[in-house]
């Protein structure tokens, strides 16, 4: 699990021939996590959770399509560029 949160570390900036792994890491990060979030809040909000079981394979599926294209596009606006600003804008 270490080395699939290492996308986070951004000082200093990623060289940009390691930007497409790290891009790859923030999407499996996403499609990793997003389930099991999904589940949790589905569980606590949908009654009776005997109900859940004929949905769960759609619900995984689809939680990972999204967790992925979230995390991917946040990762991109506002993961990459402030790694790359943030040396332009301290004062020295």
């Amino acid at each position: 699990m270490r080395w699939l949160l290492e996308f986070w570390k951004t000082d200093p900036p990623p060289p940009v021939s390691a930007i497409p792994r790290l891009v790859f890491k923030a999407m499996l990060f996403g499609a990793l996590l997003a389930p099991l979030v999904s589940v949790i809040f589905d569980l606590a909000t949908t009654r009776p959770w005997f109900g859940i079981w004929e949905y769960l394979p759609q619900l995984v599926w689809h939680s990972m399509q999204m967790g992925a294209i979230f995390s991917t596009s946040f990762y991109l606006t506002c993961g990459i560029p402030p790694a790359y600003i943030r040396p332009l804008s301290r004062c020295s």
